[in-house]
């Protein structure tokens, strides 16, 4: 996205400079409040373009890190989940693990492609437009129709993607409440400051080392054994061990017989969005799509037509999978719904740095570094009004910044509306333009990129 949007009348250090202050500035009015014990957390900083380039690094107060976010104002700063007795250390085994917050984290590209307000761009041709611009053509807004060439997706802000993650965020709690018997207060959201939510756990019984390893002396082997539990955590979240052939589905004395919706965890789950299908359609196709053979979807599309979609359902709230006989063509066909059902029961979260206990994740109430938003907390009663783009803005409106704009569609930023705009010189409010410069990847062209990804 070379010269997409870029500063006009300034070079890259003076823009720098110019949100750097800004960004001191908000500091200076805004304190930073911390719930964990500061002393026990490592902290990680990043430049602009650079998420991390500095980690180890320790505060023994909460007014020593404000001293330090005045004195040096970091575009990113991170800290460590888990608590350490040494956090500067570097070796795990000298660190001394105690334990760590379980914090849960999905962007809206774990299940949104695009949404139609993005911009689709081609690098080699330049041809730029909307994805809605394409999808209404009836083109491939991934594939160029010029040139063949892949095109990038330039996610911008959109309502719909947006309410996604908040839906998925109350599906999450949902289960952790249910399934896991956490209580509510000790679940907190987090804006990620970009696109996503991160969910933090603190019950002390998931995360206090002493509590989960009573008697374990090895804190490095507690280390290891708490991410092997983290990891069945959010295997069990995204279901990407389910097997449908464990789920009790059986073919038996010739009958299809299975678990009910009341059957509890995941396979309960699955059952329930399974029941909730049939009572929203009567199509006898609408498990089709998860089948894998002619004779299953034959065998399926029968039964839902001989009794109807709604028996199908209340005959599934009593364990029985058939119509009163059944078959193991039936029953193989019943297996693959639960696979294909089950994909869409999975919770999206980012697996891989879900279950890291060692990773660092943005520091609440601070800016973050691409965007120019401030990683808001959000009080769960206020999540389904909360709008990032209006209240996460953490940055004024003046000065203005004068950006050349190649192409930018109509968007809605800290509650105006600003374009369309096409290859021209725009007065644009400095936190927009602190946003656009992030999102269209004017900091990381201008100082490199890298570092450790921390969303």
């Amino acid at each position: 996205m070379v010269d997409f949007v870029k500063p006009v009348g300034m070079d890259g250090r003076i823009v720098k400079e110019m949100y750097v202050a800004a960004i001191r500035r908000y500091y200076r009015s805004h304190k930073v409040p911390i719930f964990f014990p500061i002393d026990r957390k490592e902290f990680g900083v990043g430049d602009f373009g650079r998420k991390i380039s500095r980690r180890y690094l320790t505060f023994s107060t909460s007014g020593e890190l404000r001293g330090f976010l005045l004195r040096e104002t970091p575009p990113y700063i991170s800290y460590s989940v888990a608590d350490w007795e040494h956090p500067d250390s570097r070796d795990d085994r000298e660190r001394g693990f105690l334990g760590a917050e379980l914090v849960f984290e999905f962007d809206d590209d774990e299940f949104v492609r695009y949404s139609p307000n993005d911009i689709s761009y081609c690098p080699n041709c330049k041809d730029v437009r909307t994805v809605g611009e394409l999808t209404e053509q009836g083109l491939n807004p991934l594939y160029c129709v010029h040139c063949g060439d892949r095109r990038e997706i330039i996610p911008l802000p959109s309502a719909s993607r947006w309410n996604r993650v908040v839906q998925e965020t109350k599906r999450l709690i949902a289960v952790l409440v249910e399934d896991f018997g956490i209580p509510e207060k000790t679940i907190y959201l987090n804006y990620s400051g970009n696109r996503g939510i991160h969910t933090h756990v603190t019950d002390h019984r998931f995360t206090d080392s002493k509590r989960v390893f009573e008697g374990y002396r090895d804190k490095y082997r507690v280390m290891q054994e708490m991410h092997r539990i983290r990891q069945e955590f959010t295997n069990y979240l995204t279901l990407s061990d389910f097997d449908a052939s464990n789920t009790d589905l059986r073919y038996e004395d010739g009958r299809v017989l299975g678990p009910t919706p009341s059957y509890g965890g995941m396979v309960g789950r699955v059952v329930d969005r399974i029941r909730q299908v049939l009572l929203s359609t009567n199509s006898p196709y609408v498990f089709h799509k998860y089948l894998s053979s002619d004779s299953e979807r034959k065998e399926l599309e029968n039964l839902l037509r001989s009794i109807g979609n709604r028996n199908v359902a209340r005959r599934i709230e009593m364990g029985l999978y058939d119509s009163g006989v059944g078959n193991r063509t039936l029953l193989n066909a019943w297996r693959n719904v639960f696979k294909g059902v089950a994909k869409d029961v999975a919770h999206p979260i980012d697996a891989q740095t879900s279950s890291d206990i060692k990773r660092l994740i943005r520091l609440p109430n601070t800016i973050h570094g691409t965007t120019g938003l401030v990683a808001k907390t959000i009080r769960r009663g206020d999540l389904d009004k909360f709008d990032p783009y209006k209240d996460a803005v953490a940055l004024p409106r003046t000065p203005k910044i004068t950006l050349w704009i190649r192409y930018l569609p109509e968007i809605r930023f800290d509650g105006r509306t600003y374009g369309p705009y096409t290859e021209e010189e725009v007065d644009i409010p400095l936190n927009l333009g602190f946003f656009l410069l992030g999102v269209f990847g004017y900091w990381a062209q201008t100082n490199g990129g890298g570092g450790q990804d921390v969303s």
